[in-house]
């Protein structure tokens, strides 16, 4: 069964289902310095991040291969989901 996170289950299927991948749930039970990894059927892999300091940060492979992070703010305020490479 394939898995969606909020953004692409938002764009795939509207506010009629949840996501799989609820992001900021998620979130919610990292512990500070640590990860989860993911895997969004429309974002490939992902790593939801909680910095030291509790900066929640999404982690995703570049067109490049290289992993990158942004704030989880950045990515929810982007317009299209993450696509991979």
């Amino acid at each position: 069964m394939a898995d969606f996170c909020n953004k692409c289950s938002d764009e795939m299927f509207g506010d009629n289902l949840p996501p799989d991948i609820d992001v900021y749930e998620l979130a919610k039970t990292i512990p500070k310095g640590s990860y989860m990894p993911v895997i969004c059927e429309g974002c490939g892999m992902l790593a939801i991040s909680k910095t030291d300091t509790g900066e929640l940060l999404l982690g995703y492979e570049d067109a490049s291969g290289e992993i990158k992070f942004m704030p989880i703010k950045e990515w929810e305020d982007k317009k299209n989901h993450i696509k991979p490479s």
